[in-house]
């Protein structure tokens, strides 16, 4: 069943789809995003149940139980680590992002110049800079411009969180051992931002924002996208992305629920589905001009896999620690 061409279509809804449907849509683009899972509902999230820290490490949306759409992920045997990744709108992001967005530094972006390793980017720090704002902007960015260890910024657009008792826990640590630290910039508003709260900095959040202050990308990014003609379809699983005569994507083949399958032309195709999901539909994308999958004629396509690693730790101390 062949759809009405669009302008761009953007397959994946996380923060990077997302981002991409906004701008383009802002800019008067036809732009239609193509999403394997559906809204979260909140009353789902961990963080109201009473019993949350096991439900946070055991439940449907723990981080390490991967809620995905017809396909698994298998580690290789003697590398068994866990991979946190949900398939609803906004990507893994809607629930697990722990509102840290750090920056690269200028130096990440000269490694083999710098080292003799690895690859130099084919971009700066500088190229990414206006983005970075255009996003600290957006979601309302709460943090103290002026740190020495980082490059020069714009002021926050908001003032930093306060020092909870944790944080003035871990600041003394510091301040015994000698080590330098900073006020940290959290992707929440510690005010009201954009028609959402403040942050009431009650230490959940990778386990859900009940409140909707934490700008996760179908809370901050998707209401203004869709206020500005983006459309969206969940559930929507895409099996492929297709190509014209001369090689050029032209849209993609995708499942509804209920397994039918549907074609969606489209002028320009956007693939934005993660680490994972992202080499598995290139390699799905075979055709007589693309007979290892498209993007992959070096045959790398799905092989060095690096994602973003993270870890975190508990601690038991005496004195109550409530919040942040």
């Amino acid at each position: 069943m062949a759809e009405e061409i669009v302008d761009v279509l953007v397959i994946g809804s996380g923060p990077g789809g997302v981002a991409v449907t906004k701008r383009l849509a802002d800019l008067g683009a036809q732009v239609l995003c193509l999403e394997q899972g559906d809204w979260i509902n909140r009353s789902d999230y961990p963080s109201i149940k009473p019993d949350w820290e096991t439900f946070g490490r055991r439940g449907t949306f723990s981080s390490q139980h991967i809620v995905r759409e017809n396909y698994p992920v298998v580690m290789a045997k003697g590398n068994q680590r866990g991979i946190t990744g949900l398939s609803a709108v906004g990507g893994t992001a809607a629930l697990h992002d722990g509102q840290h967005h750090v920056r690269f530094r200028p130096s990440d972006f000269r490694v083999r110049t710098l080292t003799g390793v690895a690859d130099d980017w084919p971009i700066r720090y500088e190229d990414l800079v206006p983005y970075y704002e255009m996003h600290d902007i957006e979601i309302g960015m709460s943090g103290l411009a002026g740190d020495p260890a980082n490059p020069p910024r714009k002021p926050r657009p908001n003032p930093p969180l306060a020092i909870g008792p944790i944080a003035k826990r871990m600041g003394s640590a510091f301040d015994k051992l000698g080590w330098y630290w900073w006020v940290c910039e959290n992707a929440v508003p510690s005010r009201p931002h954009n028609g959402r709260p403040g942050c009431m900095q009650h230490g959940m959040c990778r386990l859900g924002c009940f409140h909707q202050v934490k700008p996760t990308p179908d809370v901050s990014y998707w209401p203004k996208a869709l206020q500005k003609g983006a459309r969206l379809k969940t559930w929507s699983r895409v099996r492929e992305v297709t190509v014209d005569s001369q090689g050029r994507a032209n849209g993609a083949l995708y499942y509804d629920r209920d397994g039918n399958l549907h074609e969606q032309p489209a002028r320009v195709v956007v693939v934005s589905c993660s680490g994972v999901g992202t080499p598995r539909l290139l390699l799905n994308s075979k055709s007589k001009l693309y007979p290892q999958g498209l993007a992959n004629s070096t045959g790398v396509v799905g092989k060095f896999f690096m994602g973003h690693v993270w870890g975190s730790f508990d601690a038991i101390v005496e004195e109550r620690m409530d919040g942040t």
